[in-house]
């Protein structure tokens, strides 16, 4: 089976393929909504994350990044599971273990918006069918570079889902 046609079977299929993450995440920033794939990244990299100093920092940088009022990069949960990830981070005791499923409900509510909404549109958009004529005609796929930050964060999802 090709790989490029893999995507358009299954969703998680797109997701857990490193080329996939990284086409997908290239169509949502053409659609300016790549905060998504991002968030998600870093809710998939919380709850692999086993040491407990490095959970507290991917938490904050969720919270501080996409959550909070005024973030950097807001994505549209809804205030209860905004405020239920808020209120478990309490940011004043350093020594409280965080939930590993903390993020959950959010990162739920950005995944099925992704499903349901970006991935038909990147099912029919030039650049996956570019990925699936390379694809089908034995090509390499014209993947975008990734800057510093997508690195980091595809890497932590990557070796957990590959």
């Amino acid at each position: 089976r090709l790989r490029v046609e893999s995507w358009a079977r299954e969703f998680d299929n797109l997701l857990s393929d490193p080329a996939g993450l990284q086409t997908f995440t290239e169509f949502l920033k053409k659609e300016f909504s790549h905060e998504n794939i991002y968030f998600w990244c870093m809710c998939e990299k919380y709850r692999m994350t086993t040491d407990s100093i490095e959970r507290r920092t991917i938490a904050k940088g969720i919270v501080e990044r996409h959550l909070d009022t005024g973030a950097l990069e807001p994505v549209n949960v809804d205030s209860i599971a905004r405020s239920s990830a808020q209120e478990s981070l309490h940011l004043d005791d350093e020594n409280q273990v965080l939930d590993i499923n903390m993020f959950i409900a959010p990162q739920k509510q950005i995944y099925n918006l992704m499903k349901f909404d970006s991935y038909g549109r990147f099912l029919k958009s030039d650049l996956y069918n570019t990925c699936l004529t390379a694809d089908l005609k034995g090509k390499k796929l014209p993947l975008p570079g990734l800057d510093r930050m997508e690195r980091e964060l595809f890497t932590g999802v990557q070796k957990h889902n590959a």
